[in-house]
Order: structure tokens, then C-alpha cells, then sequence
């Protein structure tokens, strides 16, 4: 059986992509693994070779798949859905899978598009295996897979991959890994998924879970080494959404580094970083640490649900940078009960801090997040979904204390004060 994976353009700009905004879809390249001895599997990545729609159309007249796997994010959900419609006009009988976060919280919306078979929720590895196994019947018994029975949408029970270390390395090798090194001299790995903190705004949490899972370090490491050898990064990127969670677990991971010359980079918490962890992650080759610090006034970080204090912001900031690390910093603004004065608070907060990337945006309400799912329990309204512009780019929302143009106000300060040159 023949498989392609589609990986969609995403609505942003050619600027965007140059710049090195984008990296191999870690997730579609787990599932192409996990078919691998079931199906002739063929990658489609649409952004890294700045394919339009011809080049698709062209792509699957000459492969002619059985089956088509489609992964979307949010901002690129639009194009998942033309990418699905052209597969089906070309041969009706192509069986359609859609997958990723965005499909994960949409399932019932997905399905109504005549263009789409199934959906794929949540953790897709097993659940397209199975698919796949059961020859796209029986599927009332698979867990993280949405069809349609008696022409209504039923969505089956969903389920997290208990052991991560079962799943087989993402299949690089079917991605153009030399197009993404030409925009990045870092590639990304992940070694565990889950965040039990739960913030209002927050995909992952909803998408991989709150159980911690963690791989062994001695698998990662392993991956690491394949990254090296066979790709010739000499960096790789953690995408773990709190990779600093189990201080202990980092501490194992900095002693193999130091056996590697390898640099490499990872997300992190104020709540979970500390002097000494700073400075053994500098010592073992940390390049980069990210922390999402979201606002400098305590109302807001608590209404959030983030757990931290803006002085807990502070000292970590100053730890990384003590330590040698550069430090990426995020911020969001028009959130929940959040006033002007509040978010010049958070810029406040942001003049103080010694940063070496920033980032503020505009609140996104993703769907699946609680924001997205349940505004009016929040006090925020959401304008529109128009998904291609959930880029983290635009005002959004309104809330009870900031009108659309009191935000657009705010947010064309912010980029004036931060973004433009002459800032």
C-alpha cells in the first residue's frame, strides 16, 4: 500500500521561512516510522521545499496513493483541508487521515468535509498503525481516531503512549534534512511529553496530556548520535514543553553531553531552573534556554493558572544569563482581566530583564485550550476564526477591560518599542 504524508504550507510569510522559523515535523515523522513496514511511505513537506498547490497536485498524480496522512496546526489547518480536497479529486478512493493539534480539537468540524475519512487525535503513532493493521475497518475499538458512522462523527476514547521509548526515532530520512539545515544549524528531538501545569492558553498540555512521560536518557542520547552521524547537525533543539521539570533527570543529561561535541538548546520554567542547573547546563554545552514568562503582573499570572511570581522570572533570567546562557523570554498581552496599567506592568517587567531573544504576542486562543474552548468563562471574546491568522501576529480577542482598538493600540506600541530597528 502506498502512504504519502502531507505536511502543509502554514499562512505565513516567505520571510518567516528564511529565517529559519521552521523545523522538521517531529510528529508527522514519528508516524511515518511507525508505517514504515506497513506501507510504502512517501513525505510531502510543503514548507521547507516551498511547494505550492500544482507541485502537490503534480506530487500525487505520479505517486498515486492508497492512503494520505495530512498533519495541521492551527495556522495551517486551512491549507490541510485544500491539500485533503486535491488528493480527493484526483482519485475519490485515496483514504484521508487528518491529524495534529488542530484536528485533535476539531474532529466534528473536520469530518464534515466530504474530502476527510479520519481523524486522527492527540498521540497519532499507534492509532494510524492500527488504522493501517485493521485495513481502515473495524475502527469502532482504536483509540485517538475519529471516522464518521451513519454519516455522523464518533469519536473514539483517546490515549496517551505510555512508554515514549517503544516508539521508533522519527524517520528523518524521508524528510529533506538538507533543506532544513540550510535554514538552521539545529534540529529538533524530543525526550519526554506532558506538562502537568495546565496554563489557560496553553496546546500542549491538552494535545500530549498532564502525565509526564519521559524517555530514558540512554535512547535520546542514541538519537542524538544518529543526528550527528548521519545529518551532520552539530546542535539539536529540546521541544520538550518543560524540559527542566526533574532537575535530576537534566543533571544525568548534562554528563553525556559533556562527552559529545554537541551544543543544544531547550524550553524551560522559572520554577523549574536553578543557579546550579544554569550553570552544569552551560558547562555540558546549553546554548539556549527558553522560558515562557507571559506576564510581569502577579493578577494576570495567576488568572493564567502559570504557578510563578514575576520575581521568580527575574532570577532565572539572571541565573541563565549569569551562567552564559542566552535567554529567549515570552510574553502574552490581552489576557483575561487584564488592564492597560497591567500590561505596562509586563513591560515594565521586560525593560528590567537582560534578554537575548523576545518575544510578546497577542492572545491566541487555540481551540482545545480553555481560553479558545470556554472565552465567555474567561471575560474575553473572540472576534473571529479565521484560523490562518492565529500566528501570534494579531489581536484577536476582546476582553471586558480592552476594546479591539485599545489592544491594536497597545500591540503596534509593543512592535514599534521592541520589533521595528529604531525601537
Amino acid at each position: 500500500m502506498k502512504c504519502v504524508l502531507v505536511n502543509p504550507p502554514y499562512s505565513m510569510t516567505r520571510d518567516y521561512y528564511e529565517k529559519g522559523g521552521i523545523d522538521v515535523p517531529l510528529g508527522l515523522a514519528y508516524i511515518a516510522a511507525m508505517l514504515k513496514d506497513l506501507a510504502d511511505v512517501k513525505v510531502i513537506d510543503m514548507p521547507i521545499e516551498r511547494m505550492g498547490w500544482k507541485d502537490l497536485k503534480r506530487e500525487i498524480e505520479t505517486y498515486q496513493p492508497q492512503v494520505a496522512g495530512i498533519t495541521s496546526i492551527t495556522i495551517s489547518y486551512p491549507k490541510a483541508l485544500k491539500a485533503a480536497r486535491i488528493i480527493k479529486e484526483i482519485n475519490p478512493e485515496t483514504i484521508v487521515i487528518l491529524g495534529g493539534p488542530h484536528a485533535t480539537f476539531t474532529p466534528g468540524e473536520a469530518l464534515e468535509h466530504d474530502y476527510v475519512d479520519f481523524v486522527v487525535i492527540h498521540e497519532g503513532e499507534y492509532a494510524v498503525r492500527q488504522l493501517f493493521e485493521n485495513n481502515f475497518e473495524n475502527v469502532d475499538t482504536i483509540k485517538n481516531v475519529a471516522f464518521k458512522k451513519g454519516g455522523k462523527p464518533c469519536v473514539n476514547p483517546q490515549y496517551f503512549v505510555e512508554n515514549l521509548d517503544d516508539l521508533p526515532f522519527p524517520a528523518r530520512d524521508l524528510f529533506p534534512m538538507e533543506e532544513y539545515a540550510k535554514l538552521n544549524d539545529f534540529t529538533s528531538i524530543m525526550s519526554s511529553r506532558g506538562c502537568p501545569f495546565g496554563c489557560l492558553f496553553c496546546v500542549p498540555h491538552k494535545m500530549f496530556g498532564g502525565l509526564y512521560r519521559m524517555r530514558e536518557i540512554k535512547s535520546v542520547m542514541k538519537e542524538v548520535t544518529h543526528i550527528v552521524t548521519e545529518y551532520k547537525f552539530k546542535k539539536v533543539g529540546f521541544v520538550d514543553d518543560t524540559f527542566t521539570l526533574h532537575a535530576e533527570r537534566v543533571k544525568k543529561f548534562c554528563k553525556e553531553f559533556r562527552k559529545m561535541d554537541v551544543t543544544w538548546m531547550c524550553n524551560s520554567r522559572v520554577d523549574t531552573i536553578s543557579e546550579e542547573l544554569c550553570e552544569l547546563m552551560y558547562e555540558a554545552g546549553c546554548t539556549t534556554v527558553f522560558f515562557g514568562a507571559e506576564s510581569g503582573n502577579t493578577q494576570t499570572l495567576d488568572t493564567l493558572k502559570k504557578r510563578i511570581q514575576p520575581d521568580q522570572i527575574c532570577k532565572a533570567v539572571q541565573w541563565a544569563k549569569d551562567a552564559g546562557l542566552l535567554v529567549h523570554v515570552s510574553f502574552i498581552i490581552g489576557n483575561p482581566g487584564e488592564t492597560r496599567d497591567m500590561i505596562m506592568e509586563t513591560l515594565e517587567l521586560i525593560d528590567s530583564l537582560d534578554v537575548d531573544r523576545l518575544t510578546v504576542s497577542p492572545l491566541t486562543p487555540y481551540p482545545g485550550t480553555s481560553l479558545g474552548d470556554l472565552p465567555e468563562e474567561w471575560g474575553i471574546k473572540i472576534l473571529h476564526k479565521n484560523w490562518n491568522q492565529y500566528n501570534m501576529m494579531l489581536p484577536l480577542v476582546e476582553t471586558k477591560e480592552l476594546s479591539l482598538k485599545e489592544l491594536k493600540d497597545l500591540w503596534l506600541h509593543i512592535i514599534k518599542k521592541y520589533y521595528l530597528p529604531c525601537g
